[in-house]
This record gives structure tokens, C-alpha cells and sequence, in this order.
């Protein structure tokens, strides 16, 4: 790192060499005086650069060194001429993670894409985390944008805070006790939360479940900072053996549960006598029976009482859109087939009808594994997940295999199935892949769960260690999968927020485990428009992404490159090197200050040639790529070297002044009202012109009647060496 200082630009003007009125002019090429190709090989880092020490391999490990957060800026020039970074905003960026108002941190930024730190979690709740262990225990979470509420719930405890209140640097945190999960078997059960909303009248309030059906409710989500000790509670019916699978809130005051054995259960919280209570009332198959409801409470033994094919799980629903007087879609997704139910706000909720997809979906998945693999034994499909569109189409998130193992650890591909669906026959309309070869993951509680934007034209799914964003639409192939780096870490729920202007972006806020809470900013002008390009410029994305953003120590999420990555890696890397040594990558931030530019270069270009090596791509480089490298990595070390010499000493940048103005002068570019910064900072890579400047610039005084010709070459010395 520099260490040198740099002496203020204010101040009284110190003598320099003659002036350039005094030195011969020289409009002869530069072209006949070719630049010494630099050694490959070992390389001695000049002392005093961003990149330290001596005969350090272009392409071994050495130890890496943490990055700054970059974050968007904009700069501007203060009115005394002094270098200033102004504090900005991207595209999608608002109030930083970090409640002080910065600019946020980014962790991915694609024109499609956008990741950032939205804000901490609670002390409570990193702790907490910090010490959990994800292998045997089954937590969940979510974010709920209605109240504004995000929620972890651990076997024992939840844990809620507010997440709209990112001033605050960690926000206040409640916390509940949960029911316990009765029996050795359920200690894998995944417990529920969901929040309570009343409006913006008054604080949200809590309901919670165990896997075992036990349930309660806290009608002020501020009872969690006095112990939380009084709640409301029942048991749901549930047979031997059955436990809950999923928990979604209908209504303000009506919540939904599903089963493992099939069944659904309403639960509304009522008020009598100024105290609250919970109801739990069965769904009865044969809804418009005025007596179904009753015989499916007293004698759910019998024909017709049960949600749902006894036996059958129940893995997610979904709500569809509201009709005035015929009440609510819901669409429950079990094992073979999805049901359709008429839910009504007014206690009565009727079947209207059931379709087995499996088939039909079995049917696409094999087509398509088929033709993946040109085999199609021992498949295997699991349903994880339901959507709906607009226009009544029924997504289905699948998961499906081949048998095939890594490291002991089953490899499944995850698609989803567009299904046209009515009454009892459905038809597949699309399928869309958006995972090949993931491993599973076999930590409770981390079935994956997607997200649906835009009307379905693109899709978020949340893993327990990745999160995929894909376009639905046609016409684009945009995929965007993101690992997390720890396998000690994970994703907790997810949140989609309401509608903003622009129509056309969405905001997905995720939590993830010691990284905070995090917001997933989706373009859909830009999904939509993106289309396959080369795969050069999709190794050179990658490479970007990689450089800028991952090799932050808090970027959660992993970039690598595999063996098998299409595109051509000599061009991909030696492109983007240049683009960052001449200052034009677009994701460069604008720093007035020069000597953090420059070395916020030497840390970029590092870190290209660290992550090519780390991958172990070094060896699809050829000589020509790896010399580019090289050379753009030495030019921008030297210039840094340059820099921090001549602000030390000032004699010597007026040299350097003569000999870039005279260079300029030989090409008749144009270098602005600063031509020396803007030198720096665009024209790096024709460094090794000015050392011909200033070898002319030394004959031209040696020419002259001069008495500093000793001073004068102590300057020029300082500056080659």
C-alpha cells in the first residue's frame, strides 16, 4: 500500500524545470520506438504498490488481500479544486444496509440484476444463527412485505423484527417462545411463522406453529420484548404420524394449514367478550353440503370428510385472483395432483374441482431428460412447489434425477412445468430448466421455494445455498444462479414487495444467514431483452462479477468458472483487462481522487488474474493471453509508482507534465483541461511513451545552456526507476 505522502495542491508554486516554451518541439512518431515486451514468468513488484512483494508468481496464490466494499458513486469536483467522492446511487440502489445513509453495498449488478445489503439483522438474531446448526436442526423465515415484519424461527424461538426501519444500524428484535414438537419424530419438523397485519392502524401481530400442529398467537407483536408469555393457543386434529407442511395467511385474520396426510385447515382469529381466540375448523371435500363441515369435524372417518386422497401430502397452495361473490381461487399442489377450492371469507370454502398432473408432468420431464442424458432410467421427480398466471395456468416447480451421485451426494436438475389445467385434464404447455445437476440439499427445512414476477414472465427460486432468477418469457434465456460461498450458511424465506413505479422492476427481499437481510432488484425491460449472446461475452459477465463484487469478504454469494464454461476465456479475460486499465468498464465507480483510482485498478486487475488462477483456468490461457495479462497488470503498477513519486516529489511531476503535454501535442488528442489525470486515467496502456518523452525532453536540455542538467536527470531517474 503507498505510504508515501502526497503534499497539498494548495499552496505557493514551487520551480520546476524550464518551461516547454524553452524545449525544442517534437512531432516525430513515437512508432519506431516499440515498447519492451515485458518477461513472463516471476515479476519483481515494484515496493510501495497496492501489490507487494518480491518475485511473487503472475499465477500462484499468494495471500489474498480484502477489497473495499465497492459501492455506487458519483463524484464531482468542489469548488477549490479538491479531489471529492460524493456519495450516489445506482439504478436500483436506496438507503444502505448500514443505516447511514451511504450508498449500499453491492453484490451483484447486471442490467437485469441487482443484489444489495438492505439492512442487519438484529444482534439477537446473528448470534443466534451464528451458533446454529443448520444439518440436524429445521429453521424457517420469511419476510412479509404487507407489515413490513421479517421473521427466523428456530425449533424453540422466533425471532421478528421490523425491516422497514433501515435507519437503525441493528433493529429491535422480538422474541417468542415456540410450541414444542412432541416426540423424537418430529424434532426435523420445520416450524411456521406468519405475521398478523391489522393495517397500518397498529403494530402487526404473530401466529406460530409446530410441526406437530400446535399453534398460538400474540395479538401485538410488542409482547416479544416483555417475554411474550401470554399467547393464545390450540391443537390441531391431526392423526398419528401427520404433521404440518405449509402455513398461509388468506386473509388479515384467516390462515390456512396443510398437511402431510392431505388435509387443510382454516384457522381465523375471532374476538368474543373483548378476548381473542382461535378457531381451526377442517376443509370438507363436500363443500356445498350444508352439513359437510359439521360430519367432517364430528366423523372424519368417514367418506368425503378428508381435504384431500388420505395418505397424500399436501406440499404448497397458492391464491389465486378474487372474485367478488364466488369467493377466492386456492390451489393446493399434493403428491400426484392440484386441487382448486372456493374459499370464502365468511367461514365456507368449497372443492371445485381436482386434476391429476403427474402424468402429464412426468410426461415432459421425461421428454426432457431424454433428451438430456439420451437415457431415461431410474427417474425420479419430486413436485416442490405451485404458481399461477393471469390467464389461470398453473406453474409447478419439480425437481428430477437420474440416479446420478456427486461425492455421495444425489445430483438433481429442478424445471419448471406450465400446465393448462381443466377440470381433469392437463396439458403442458412449457417446460423451463432452471438448475442442471444441483446437488440436494439435505438440511431440514430447506425444500425450494419460487417467487413469481411480472405475471410469471420471470421467476426467483430460493434454495437453502442458491438463489436462481430466470426469465419465463419467450424469446430470452436470462439465468442468473447465485451460490452461497459457506455451507454454513443459508437462505430463510423470501418476500416479494408490492407493485412501485416503474411497473416494470420488482423488489425481492431474502435473509440469509450472517450476511443480513438482503434485496434482489429485478429488471424485467431487461430480462425480457436479454438474449444468448456469445459465450465470450457470458465468460466476460462472469469474470466481471467475479472481479468487482466477489472478492469482497462479506459478498456471500461464490463465482467460479467451470472447465466445461463455453466461450472463448483468452478473449473474455484480455478484454476486460483493457477495459479496466484504460478506465471504460462501466462498472468502475468514478473517483476524482487519481492515486485511489489507480489503485483501485492494480486491486481489479489482481484480482483477474487470482480468480482465473483460483479456478484453475490458467492452463486454457495461451501465451499471447497470458503476456496481456501480464503487460496491462505491470503498466498499471508502474503508473501507480509514477504517481505516488512525482506528488512526492514536485519537481518531478513537472517533468512528467512536460514530457505527457508533448506526447499529446505528437497525436493531437484531446486530454481535457487536466491532460496529466486524464493521462492516468485513460491512456495507461501507452505509458511506455512518455519514458520516450522524457528521453527526448533530456536531450533537448542537454542541448540547451542549461546549469540543472544534474537535477534534471535525478528527476528523470527518480521517475524510470
Amino acid at each position: 500500500m503507498f505510504t508515501s505522502t502526497v503534499p497539498s495542491r494548495a499552496g505557493s508554486r514551487r520551480p520546476g524545470p524550464p518551461q516547454a516554451s524553452n524545449i525544442p518541439s517534437r512531432h516525430a512518431s513515437v512508432a519506431q520506438s516499440p515498447p519492451r515486451t515485458p518477461r513472463i514468468g516471476t515479476t519483481t513488484i515494484p515496493v510501495g504498490s497496492p501489490v507487494s512483494g518480491a518475485q511473487v508468481s503472475r499465477y500462484a496464490t499468494p495471500t489474498s488481500t480484502p477489497r473495499q466494499p465497492l459501492r455506487a458513486a458519483h463524484t464531482r469536483i468542489s469548488p477549490r479544486g479538491i479531489d471529492v467522492d460524493m456519495d450516489g446511487r445506482s439504478e436500483f440502489s436506496h438507503l444502505s444496509g448500514d443505516g447511514t445513509g451511504s450508498p449500499p453495498t453491492l453484490y451483484v449488478n447486471r442490467p437485469e440484476l441487482s443484489v444489495e445489503l438492505s439492512s442487519q439483522l438484529p444482534r439477537e438474531v446473528q448470534r443466534v444463527l451464528a451458533n446454529a446448526d443448520f444439518q440436524t436442526e429445521a429453521w424457517s423465515g420469511g419476510i412479509d412485505p404487507e407489515t413490513g415484519y421479517g421473521y427466523v424461527v428456530s425449533p424453540s424461538t422466533c425471532f421478528a423484527w421490523n425491516t422497514a426501519l433501515t435507519a437503525a444500524l441493528y433493529p429491535t428484535c422480538y422474541i417468542f417462545p415456540m410450541p414444542s414438537s412432541v416426540g423424537p419424530s418430529n424434532s426435523n419438523l420445520s416450524p411456521f411463522a406468519s405475521l398478523v397485519s391489522y393495517g397500518t392502524a397498529r403494530e402487526p401481530g404473530l401466529i406460530v406453529a409446530s410441526g406437530s400442529g400446535d399453534v398460538r398467537f400474540w395479538d401485538s407483536i410488542g409482547t416479544g420484548l416483555s417475554g411474550a408469555e401470554h399467547f393464545y393457543s390450540l391443537t390441531l386434529d391431526l392423526s398419528a404420524g401427520e404433521y404440518i407442511t405449509g402455513l398461509y395467511r388468506f386473509e388479515n385474520l384467516i390462515f390456512v394449514f396443510l398437511t402431510s396426510l392431505g388435509q387443510l385447515f382454516r384457522v381465523t382469529i375471532t374476538t368474543s367478550h373483548g378476548k381473542s381466540q382461535l378457531v381451526a375448523t377442517p376443509f370438507a371435500r363436500s363443500g356445498n353440503n350444508p352439513l359437510a363441515r359439521v360430519t367432517s369435524t364430528l366423523f372424519p372417518f368417514l367418506p368425503g370428510s378428508s381435504s384431500a386422497a388420505p395418505g397424500e401430502k399436501a406440499i404448497a397452495a397458492a391464491f389465486g385472483q378474487q372474485k367478488a361473490k364466488q369467493g377466492t381461487d386456492l390451489w393446493v399442489l399434493t403428491e400426484k395432483r392440484v386441487q382448486r377450492w372456493i374459499m370464502s371469507a365468511n367461514s365456507w370454502e368449497q372443492l371445485s374441482f381436482e386434476c391429476d398432473i403427474r402424468r402429464a408432468v412426468e410426461e415432459e420431464v421425461w421428454r426432457k431428460a431424454a433428451a438430456d442424458s439420451n437415457s431415461s432410467q431410474g427417474l425420479q421427480m419430486e413436485f416442490l412447489d405451485i404458481g399461477l398466471r393471469a390467464d389461470g395456468q398453473v406453474l409447478i416447480l419439480v425437481s428430477y434425477s437420474l440416479a446420478k451421485e456427486r461425492r455421495g451426494q444425489e445430483v438433481r436438475t429442478y424445471a419448471i412445468v406450465r400446465l393448462a389445467v381443466q377440470q381433469d385434464i392437463a396439458t403442458a404447455r412449457a417446460f423451463d430448466v432452471l438448475v442442471y445437476d444441483m446437488t440436494a440439499d439435505a438440511r431440514p427445512g430447506t425444500t425450494p421455494k419460487m417467487v413469481l414476477m411480472d405475471d410469471a414472465s420471470a421467476v426467483m427460486v430460493q434454495f437453502g445455498g442458491a438463489i436462481v432468477v430466470a426469465s419465463l418469457a419467450q424469446g430470452t434465456t436470462f439465468r442468473q444462479t447465485l451460490t452461497l460461498k459457506s455451507n454454513q450458511s443459508r437462505t430463510f424465506g423470501c418476500g416479494l414487495s408490492p407493485s412501485e413505479k416503474p411497473e416494470n422492476r420488482s423488489t425481492i427481499s431474502i435473509i440469509i444467514a450472517g450476511n443480513g437481510l438482503l434485496s434482489f432488484l429485478v429488471n424485467h425491460e431487461k430480462v425480457k431483452d436479454f438474449h444468448a449472446d456469445t459465450p465470450t461475452n457470458q465468460l466476460k459477465s462472469t469474470l466481471e462479477q467475479a472481479i468487482f463484487y466477489g472478492s469482497m469478504p462479506e459478498n456471500p454469494f461464490l463465482f467460479s468458472l467451470s472447465p466445461r464454461t463455453d466461450g472463448n476465456l483468452d478473449a473474455a479475460a484480455c478484454f476486460l483487462s483493457r477495459e479496466i486499465l484504460k478506465s471504460q468498464s462501466p462498472l468502475m465507480r468514478p473517483v476524482l481522487d487519481t492515486r485511489k483510482q489507480l489503485e483501485e485498478r492494480v486491486e481489479l486487475l489482481r484480482s483477474l488474474i487470482l480468480f482465473i488462477n483460483d479456478n484453475g483456468m490458467t492452463g486454457q490461457l495461451s501465451t499471447t493471453g497470458k503476456k496481456t495479462l501480464s503487460s496491462d497488470a505491470e503498466k498499471i503498477v508502474v503508473a501507480y509508482n509514477v504517481w505516488a513519486l512525482v506528488n512526492s516529489y514536485p519537481q518531478s511531476l513537472a517533468l512528467l507534465v512536460l514530457a505527457i503535454k508533448s506526447y499529446i501535442r505528437s497525436i493531437g488528442e484531446l486530454f481535457g483541461e487536466d491532460p496529466t489525470r486524464s493521462f492516468f486515467r485513460n491512456a495507461v496502456d501507452r505509458f511506455e511513451v512518455i519514458f520516450v518523452e522524457l528521453f527526448e525532453l533530456v536531450k533537448s536540455y542537454a542541448s540547451t545552456a542549461q546549469t540543472s542538467h544534474k537535477s534534471i536527470l535525478q528527476d528523470v531517474n527518480r521517475i524510470i526507476l
